[in-house]
């Protein structure tokens, strides 16, 4: 049971960094980004964050990284 805790705790957190990440980046190259947009992006899981930081590179606007989410 403290080893599926642990593991838990270890998903949770690695997923709210990369979200925090995420948000840094937008933030960094679109500036402030609304609350609706923290949300969204705080809702969304491991696969999609990272999905959303692969657009970042080449997007244009703040939509184009979050795409279909």
């Amino acid at each position: 049971m403290l080893r599926e805790n642990m593991q838990l705790w270890y998903q949770t957190a690695a997923i709210k960094a990369k979200a925090e990440i995420l948000l840094y980046l937008l933030t960094d190259k679109f500036g402030q980004v609304d609350d609706k947009t923290h949300v969204l992006i705080s809702r969304l899981d491991e696969n999609s964050l990272f999905e959303c930081i692969k657009r970042l590179k080449g997007a244009q606007s703040v939509q184009d990284v979050l795409g279909q989410v």
